[in-house]
C-alpha cells in the first residue's frame, strides 16, 4: 500500500521520504520543517486591525472637520451680527444727536445781535439733552458770540466751522480740539434765522462720558474690546 502524502515530509534537498514526525532528513540531514508561517500572526493582526479601525479613524476625522467647521462658522456670524447690530446702534445714537442739534438749527431770530435772547433756551436744551457738553454759536468770520460754557475763541480755521459755513452738517469724530484743551466730538449746523438764511454756525460737543458708556455696553466676545474707526479707518 502506498504511503499517503499527509504521513510523510518529502525532503526538498534529496527527495527522501521521512515520517511526518522526523525533523531532518533521514538522508541527506537537511531540515524538514521550515517556519514558513513565522511573524505571519502578528502581521495578521496588524492588517486586521487596521482594515478595523481605519473607518472610524476617517469617520472621526469628517465628523470632527465638518462639527469644527460648523461651530466656526456659528461663531463668525454670531460676531458679525453683534457686530453689525452694534454698528447700528452707535449709528442710531450719532443720528439721534444730529437730529437733536438740526432741530435748533433755525431760530426765530434775524440776525445774531438776537441770539442772546435765547440763552434760557439753550441751556435749558442743554439739561434735557445730557448727551451734550456745550453748544455755541460762532459768527461768519468763526467768533463764538454764545456758548453755554462762556467760551470765547475764534474757530475760522477749524474744519467743522469751515463745513457748516458752506451749509454742510458736520460731524468730526473724536480729536484732540486745541480750543477745549482736551479730546472732543464736536458735530456743527449752518445757523439760519426766521428766513431761511444763514446767519452762523452752531455746534455742539458730544458727552464722550456717555458715548464711552453706550460703547462699553456694547460687548463683543470674551475681551469686549472695541475699536472705533473714522470713515477712513484713522
Amino acid at each position: 500500500m502506498s504511503e499517503k502524502l499527509s504521513e510523510i515530509i518529502i525532503c526538498e534537498k534529496c527527495g527522501h521520504k521521512n515520517e511526518k514526525e522526523t525533523t531532518n532528513c533521514i538522508n541527506c540531514g537537511n531540515q524538514l520543517h521550515r517556519d514558513y508561517y513565522k511573524g505571519l500572526w502578528l502581521k495578521n493582526t496588524i492588517i486586521t486591525l487596521i482594515l478595523f479601525l481605519l473607518p472610524f479613524i476617517i469617520l472621526f476625522y469628517v465628523v470632527n472637520f465638518e462639527i469644527t467647521t460648523h461651530f466656526e462658522n456659528q461663531v463668525k456670524q454670531g460676531l458679525s451680527y453683534s457686530v453689525d447690530v452694534n454698528a447700528r446702534v452707535i449709528k442710531s445714537f450719532l443720528d439721534e444727536r444730529k437730529t437733536d442739534l438740526l432741530s435748533i438749527a433755525t431760530l426765530d431770530v434775524t440776525n445774531l445781535d438776537e441770539i442772546n435772547s435765547k440763552a434760557t433756551f439753550f441751556k435749558r436744551f442743554i439739561i434735557e439733552k445730557p448727551w451734550f457738553d456745550f453748544i455755541a454759536v460762532a459768527g461768519p468770520k468763526g467768533n463764538i458770540v454764545f456758548s453755554t460754557n462762556n467760551i470765547k475763541t475764534n474757530l475760522q480755521n477749524s474744519i467743522y466751522f469751515k463745513k457748516a459755513s458752506k451749509g454742510e452738517f458736520y460731524s468730526s469724530g473724536i480729536f484732540y480740539s486745541d480750543v477745549l484743551d482736551t479730546v472732543a466730538m464736536i458735530i456743527s449746523s449752518p445757523l439760519l434765522n426766521r428766513r431761511n438764511k444763514i446767519i452762523g454756525v452752531i455746534l455742539a460737543s458730544i458727552c464722550l462720558k456717555t458715548f464711552y458708556d453706550l460703547m462699553v455696553d456694547l460687548r463683543i466676545g470674551k475681551t469686549s474690546e472695541i475699536f472705533l474707526l473714522m470713515p477712513k479707518a484713522e
